[in-house]
């Protein structure tokens, strides 16, 4: 069999293709079960995806992305990875800054939604009152 120097990867969102690349040599993502460094050549794998960094080393640069849930998938040389949601970071600052504000959102859209549901309540009763 013959040795590679590089690897395909391809990361995609519900929203589009993140990232296409054929010279790939190494990666380093967040699983359920730990972190997980991935080279060329490496055997046929599949892995949920847990929330954390993504490093991704290919010929003359190095990015990195902000990876929350998804599945994981190695054959052939090729890395597809479908992730929930994948937010290019340029530092570990910046990832924990991303992380931050998601939180936040999440918990000001549930505070939303909460007082939502206590006034249709509200309606409802007042209306049964009636």
């Amino acid at each position: 069999m013959e040795k590679k120097e590089y690897f395909s990867l391809k990361l995609v969102t519900p929203e589009k293709i993140e990232l296409q690349s054929d010279e790939v040599k190494f990666l380093k993502i967040r699983t359920s079960r730990g972190d997980l460094g991935i080279l060329p050549n490496h055997t046929n794998f599949m892995s949920a995806l847990g929330e954390g960094l993504l490093s991704i080393k290919q010929n003359k640069e190095e990015l990195q992305y902000f990876v929350s849930g998804g599945f994981l998938e190695v054959s052939n040389n090729k890395v597809i990875i479908l992730a929930e949601e994948a937010i290019i970071a340029e530092s570990e600052e910046e990832f924990k800054r991303i992380k931050s504000e998601n939180l936040q959102k999440a918990i000001d859209a549930k505070k939303k939604e909460d007082q939502d549901i206590l006034g249709t309540k509200k309606r409802l009763q007042d209306s049964l009152r009636r």
